[in-house]
This record gives C-alpha cells, sequence and structure tokens, in this order.
C-alpha cells in the first residue's frame, strides 16, 4: 500500500511517499529478535549500508521531516529510525514536537542562564559601600537579611567578575586612607 503525507517545512512543502506496507512474516512473528530485514544481523544486503544512529550529531530539518511523516504515515517509530539512521526516542521526540507545535524545526542550542545576581548589583555594591570588610559568608548573611538568597560561590563569583573581590577592596580602602592621612600632613 503507498500512501503520501505532506509536511511543511519552514516554508517548503515536503511530500513523503514510502512503501508502508509490513510483511507479516519479516516483522518479528518468528523466534528471535526483530526479524526485519534492516537488523537480521545480516553482514550483506541493504543493513550492510546503512549508517547507524547520528548520536550526537545535528540532523537537519528535511531529514527531520522525512522521518516524521513515515512515522505519521504509518512506520513505526523504531522502524522509522532505522530507516534514517536515527535514534528511537529522538524520533519519538520529533513526533510530538511536529503535533504539538507543527514544526520539526531544531531548538536552540547553548546560551548561558540569566544570572541570578545581577539583578540586586545596587543593593550589593550599597552593602559593600557600607562595609567593605566584609567577607564572602557575610555579605551573604547581608543579602538573605534583606531577602536575597544566594549561595556563597554566587557571590563570590560576581565580586571576581566587578574586580570586588575582599582583597581588592580591602586594598582600595587603604589607598584611601594613605590618601587621607598624606592631605592632612600637608
Amino acid at each position: 500500500m503507498r500512501r503520501g503525507l505532506a509536511i511543511d517545512l519552514a516554508g517548503k512543502r515536503l511530500i513523503f511517499a514510502a512503501n508502508l506496507a509490513v510483511n507479516p512474516a519479516k516483522s518479528g512473528g518468528g523466534a528471535g529478535r526483530g526479524g526485519d530485514a534492516m537488523t537480521d544481523g545480516s553482514t550483506g544486503g541493504p543493513a550492510a549500508a546503512l549508517p547507524g544512529p547520528r548520536r550526537g550529531r545535528a540532523v537537519n530539518e528535511e531529514l527531520r521531516g522525512m522521518a516524521v511523516a513515515a512515522v505519521l504515515g504509518g512506520l513505526k517509530p523504531a522502524a522509522a529510525a532505522r530507516r534514517f539512521g536515527l535514534g528511537a526516542t529522538t524520533l519519538r521526540r520529533w513526533v510530538k514536537q511536529f503535533r504539538e507545535q507543527g514544526h520539526v524545526r531544531p531548538g536552540r542550542q547553548g546560551g548561558r542562564k540569566p544570572s541570578l545576581i545581577e539583578p540586586h548589583r545596587g543593593r550589593i555594591l550599597r552593602i559593600l559601600a557600607a562595609r567593605p570588610e566584609l567577607s564572602m559568608a557575610g555579605l551573604r548573611d547581608a543579602l538573605a537579611a534583606e531577602g536575597v538568597a544566594l549561595h556563597e560561590s554566587t557571590v563570590q563569583r560576581f565580586l571576581k567578575r566587578h574586580g570586588l573581590d575582599r582583597k581588592t577592596r580591602l586594598a582600595a580602602r587603604q589607598r584611601g586612607r594613605e590618601r587621607r592621612r598624606g592631605r592632612t600632613a600637608q
């Protein structure tokens, strides 16, 4: 039986027609695992020419669409995954994405999570201006007293990123004292 299925991929129309008839004699009804011609473990035939799953590699949108179209056309996800050299779980996820969102475009990758501490920069600078001798734990506790719960390492990374680590702050404070002493002595 031949069926056609069309999927819209980013403005392009992909039409996929596949022979979806399943041969009951080779569909796992006999002894052994699988029984599919693609997975029967033979060294020759079409299975030898196909690559294995593309683990950890990007897959273009066209291949995603063809694989999803095959599943939506009636092919089991595991069989479609073998046919296209993909992981079955990945293909199931793409089918779910297509049903929910209407496309198979890949999502965004990488990037950084927004900082939890940056919105409190003014508050931190105000606390440090009033008490520059505060340790990391002391600054964290002062922030917690104002309702901002952060881990000490988060505070430490913030201070380092802004050049405000304790040694720098104390050295700057000492330089300020020496300058003031120098002015009063003259």
